[in-house]
């Protein structure tokens, strides 16, 4: 039950103690009557004092766990930002390796296979290009090709 529950249940139980009690033929001193109410009270008010408490040292307990968890949390963000960070700064480093290798490799087929398309132009078959390059013969068959097709699209 939720507090005000308990709070109205038990405001309820007193109220129909005392209409009880006054309902009655006078069997009792108003005055007896009058200190049994007050016991009640104070009973009531001792219940929902010792309860209070509970729940204090309940909520207490709660934000002390709440507040670790919380720096468990904000440690574990911290490494991953900072996990981030380091990555961001290897692609970075790639990128700028990788800029720095297109500027200084050839992107035709042309400027990659000088020697090989030099030869063929001289006129040599290909199987004479192998023979001289040391390359396999798919390969020099297949660069030749696309320097064809380089060459056509130009």
């Amino acid at each position: 039950m939720n507090a005000w529950q308990i709070v109205a249940s038990l405001g309820c139980v007193i109220i129909a103690y005392v209409w009880i009690f006054r309902r009655r033929p006078d069997t009792q001193d108003p005055a007896t009557m009058i200190v049994e109410v007050e016991q009640i009270l104070d009973q009531f008010v001792t219940d929902m004092t010792e309860r209070n408490d509970h729940l204090i040292s309940q909520l207490a307990k709660l934000k002390a766990e709440q507040a670790e968890e919380r720096k468990c949390w904000m440690e574990r963000l911290m490494n991953l930002e900072n996990r981030l960070a380091e990555m961001e700064m290897q692609m970075s480093r790639r990128d700028e390796e990788q800029v720095e290798a297109a500027e200084h490799h050839p992107s035709t087929i042309h400027e990659r296979y000088k020697e090989l398309i030099a030869l063929k132009r001289q006129g040599l078959s290909e199987d004479q290009i192998v023979k001289q390059t040391g390359m396999n013969h798919g390969e020099v068959k297949f660069i030749l090709q696309l320097a064809s097709q380089e060459e056509n699209s130009r």
